[in-house]
């Protein structure tokens, strides 16, 4: 994955609930050093949100550049994961409920109290 800016990976994973099994499912993430869009830092919080998520093969390689596919990557990356790729099955589950506001994994969810517009 290039371009990350935040790790949708596991709130995807906890949206669809696609089982333990996937968390052994290769990530490659490709980072500029001049990104100013998805910067370095954001990829470092990805990976380790990530691996704190359960996540257990998540590989982070920088290159010199801003925010672009780098080729000498994504040939690295299909060589880590094999080729031919083979594909892992993953048994979805559709929600039961809208999944809970985007956070940090270490933070307490977000709750809003209603409020009341009403002249007192």
């Amino acid at each position: 994955m290039g371009g990350c800016n935040e790790d949708a990976t596991s709130i995807a994973f906890s949206y669809y609930r696609p089982g333990d099994r996937f968390k052994q499912v290769h990530f490659f993430l490709s980072s500029g050093t001049g990104d100013t869009i998805a910067t370095p830092w954001h990829h470092v919080s990805v990976r380790q949100s990530m691996e704190k998520y359960g996540f257990k093969s998540v590989r982070l390689e920088t290159y010199v550049g801003g925010h672009q596919l780098n080729e000498p990557h994504v040939e690295r990356a299909l060589q880590w994961f094999g080729e031919p790729a083979t594909a892992v099955p993953v048994a979805r589950t559709p929600p039961k409920k809208e999944p809970a506001l985007l956070k940090p994994i270490n933070e307490e969810p977000v709750t809003e109290e209603p409020q009341d517009n009403k002249p007192e």
